[in-house]
């Protein structure tokens, strides 16, 4: 080791290492990114990805983003289609509306309660409830809301042993296995279906009721869990809404990843997703990629990152003519990796 002192001017510049890099960031191409599918999921993605160094287009098939986030009129007013409301718990989604600028249009659900209809006849749902599902069986207005035979085979629920103990993933066969269809389809679907735009069979217990499975493998009921759940929760609703519509919400996002820079373009379907490869009559200048997007109107797209987030039907469609062996899915917190780190899931 040599005694000599290392004087100013001996080692690397830090100036010059920065300089470097701030030139590498302002003349590097942009990474490009083509997200397939544009309901929530895809302008969430889209959203994230629509930042300085990063090129965007998001593409969907139907003629407006947002899935079943949609607006309907209805006799001059325009209406919620898909979900009415969000879930609070978290705060996520109430920070996604602070940060778009409509947290001043949130708006707490109408304190008298909700109505269900259920084919020509509307009922208030139970307000001792846990999305739909209550904690007392034979109360009043859970037997006006099912009938009785429902709201008996409901109260089985207390008699019923535990047997699988606090593994059941799915809400709907939870409930359906404690509690009967009647509180299935009559209570639990169209709350499930109006905060989440999902079936209750489609919906993780963990996830829209963290802690369910537990209580209910404590007290040996699902009616008494959902009791406890309630008792212990926070004063306030469990639900919030977007004053005019929920559909707000997708056509909120779009606008802000066009106003990030990105792209968004409905009517466009994707018919397939391929390695990239150079082509004989490319341009020599043409940038390479990692993926060819086809989409159905003959349209090439070149990408470096392919976020596939459109229904499994229409995502294995794209993926027919996929011949080689998948990558692993790549891990994403944060900020979006290089484009060298992507891979395809």
């Amino acid at each position: 080791m040599s005694d000599e002192p290392i004087l100013p001017g001996d080692g690397p510049d830090p100036v010059d290492d920065l300089g470097e890099e701030i030139r590498h960031v302002v003349e590097a191409p942009p990474t490009r990114v083509v997200v397939i599918g544009g309901r929530m999921s895809g302008l969430v993605v889209a959203r994230e990805c629509a930042r300085p160094g990063f090129e965007v287009t998001l593409l969907d098939a139907s003629s407006r983003v947002g899935g079943s986030v949609a607006p309907l009129e209805l006799s001059g007013m325009t209406l919620d289609a898909g979900a009415e409301s969000f879930a609070t718990r978290g705060g996520h989604v109430a920070e996604l509306l602070h940060d778009l600028g409509l947290d001043d249009d949130v708006v707490e659900p109408n304190p008298s309660g909700a109505w269900v209809r259920h084919g020509s006849r509307s009922v208030p749902l139970p307000k001792a409830g846990l999305l739909g599902i209550p904690s007392s069986p034979l109360a009043k207005d859970v037997v006006a809301a099912i009938g009785a035979r429902g709201a008996f085979r409901a109260y089985l629920d207390r008699l019923i042993p535990v047997l699988k103990i606090g593994q059941e993933r799915s809400l709907g066969t939870l409930v359906r296995k404690r509690m009967g269809r009647a509180v299935l389809d009559l209570l639990v679907a169209p709350v499930a279906t109006g905060v989440y735009s999902a079936s209750p069979d489609d919906l993780d217990v963990e996830v829209v009721a963290p802690g369910l499975n537990a209580a209910l493998t404590r007290l040996g009921s699902l009616s008494g869990a959902v009791g406890e759940l309630r008792s212990a929760s926070k004063a306030g609703s469990a639900v919030g809404g977007i004053r005019g519509g929920m559909w707000r919400l997708p056509r909120s996002l779009a606008a802000d990843i066009e106003a990030r820079g990105g792209v968004v373009r409905t009517d466009a379907p994707v018919t397939a997703i391929e390695p990239w490869t150079p082509s004989e009559d490319a341009d020599l200048e043409q940038r390479p990629g990692r993926w060819m997007v086809r989409l159905a109107d003959g349209e090439e797209l070149v990408a470096d990152a392919v976020a596939l987030t459109s229904p499994a039907d229409a995502s294995s469609t794209c993926l027919q003519r996929w011949t080689h062996p998948w990558p692993p899915c790549a891990t994403w917190t944060g900020r979006p990796p290089p484009a060298s780190s992507w891979s395809h899931c």
